[in-house]
């Protein structure tokens, strides 16, 4: 029931309308957000979701079937986290005995590599302890040591959040994560970590995606808010981090204008950016930049668009595999080929879309995380328009696909061609 108003306010809707758009009552849908009726249908429940823009997982908080062992060990990772991130709030000190700081801050970052690599199983693995007494340190340590805790903590909240939200499709438990992160960085952390979790929890999380039924832009004042934290940011790489996080918004809206200005304006302050304040997860290197450009401008609908997306998301695989292998994420290197092939379809050029994918489709089935599978089915979406009609190579590409995602959940591949997280 909290998770129901939490996605109906995010998503900038009324009562009444939301009511509307499931086919139930205002009064039904107020009973039903308070707790005083039951979801006593599966079909209620679909409604809702569909109204909404979600899954049925979100409304519920429960995770997919696993498709695989390794995703159903990282499942299995969930309710630690969950007990954890529920217990205790950020000003709590759990009663619990933690390890070192060095032994606690090692784990975080072993448990952040592990992410990076598409290891969710291994990232998620006791993680709601490493979460706890990461807590402990962070609310109790003098102040030379707290700065490190919290650094970790919030870098643990952050692997908690990509575990819960890749593999599950658990959004709540996703926002849950990401919000402990934003409220450590910004009771006990410096404004570059603050900014970056903002992003995190705003544009990635909580910006409205969709517009709402009365034109109105829902994603404007949270955009604003991040802005403010771009003109605040000023150390490491979190400014440019967060303009990108705007331009994301903005292109999931269709603001062409506003997406493309965010985008040069993110350019410009990555070239003046000094060291980053904490790597890992946080990390906003040119690659990253880049793959950012892709993922925002492939939900805009002009050629040009498509042609810059195809150019930034080739870019950020080059660097990737020309960089430090420590910076390199294996799962987001999968995505910008996705990208890649996105506009390239969109530009009508299915060859090098099928170039794009072939490392892709060669992934093994521990590796097709949700939201991989997601922006591959709408590639195949894609490949169904009308200007593809009777072409072989077009067939061969989406048959491909269809292979790929056929352990993907079924609502999942209805919301495939839906904006989202980046």
């Amino acid at each position: 029931t909290e998770l129901l108003r939490l996605i109906r306010r995010r998503r900038g809707l009324s009562l009444e309308v939301a009511a509307g758009l499931a086919g139930i009552s205002k009064p039904y849908l107020s009973l039903l957000e308070n707790g005083q009726r039951h979801f006593d249908r599966r079909g209620l429940l679909e409604n809702l979701a569909k109204a909404l823009g979600c899954l049925v997982a979100d409304l519920t908080g429960q995770p997919y079937l696993p498709p695989d062992r390794g995703s159903a060990d990282a499942l299995a990772t969930l309710p630690g986290i969950r007990v954890a991130l529920h217990d205790y709030g950020p000003d709590d000190v759990p009663d619990v005995v933690p390890r070192s700081l060095d032994a606690l801050v090692s784990w975080a970052e072993r448990a952040d590599e592990h992410r990076d690599h598409g290891r969710y199983s291994a990232a998620g693995r006791d993680l709601g302890t490493l979460i706890t007494e990461l807590h402990v340190r962070a609310v109790t340590a003098a102040a030379p040591e707290r700065a490190h805790a919290v650094t970790a903590l919030v870098q643990a909240c952050g692997v908690a959040s990509d575990v819960a939200r890749r593999v599950a499709g658990n959004l709540g438990l996703a926002v849950i994560a990401t919000r402990r992160g934003y409220d450590m960085a910004r009771r006990r952390g410096g404004p570059g970590l603050t900014g970056v979790r903002l992003l995190d929890l705003g544009a990635a999380v909580d910006v409205p995606r969709h517009p709402r039924p009365d034109g109105r832009d829902p994603g404007r004042r949270p955009r604003r808010a991040l802005s403010g934290h771009c003109r605040r940011a000023k150390t490491g790489t979190s400014a440019p981090r967060l303009w990108a996080g705007i331009a994301q918004s903005a292109a999931n809206l269709g603001d062409r204008g506003e997406a493309h200005r965010a985008l040069s304006t993110a350019e410009a302050a990555r070239d003046n950016a000094g060291a980053d304040e904490v790597g890992g997860l946080f990390a906003f290197s040119p690659a990253k930049l880049a793959y950012y450009g892709g993922s925002a401008l492939i939900w805009l609908d002009q050629a040009a668009d498509a042609r810059r997306a195809a150019d930034t998301a080739s870019e950020a695989i080059s660097l990737w595999r020309t960089g430090d292998p420590a910076d390199r994420s294996d799962d987001d290197e999968a995505l910008a080929h996705v990208y890649a092939a996105t506009a390239h379809v969109q530009l009508g050029q299915v060859d090098a879309a099928e170039a794009d994918l072939a490392p892709v489709l060669a992934l093994p089935a521990e590796r097709r995380i949700s939201w991989l599978l997601k922006r591959a089915a709408r590639v195949a979406k894609l490949l169904h328009a009308p200007r593809y009609s009777g072409s072989p190579a077009a067939a061969n590409l989406r048959s491909a696909l269809a292979a790929f995602t056929a352990h993907m959940e079924p609502r999942d591949a209805g919301r495939a061609a839906e904006p989202g997280r980046l």
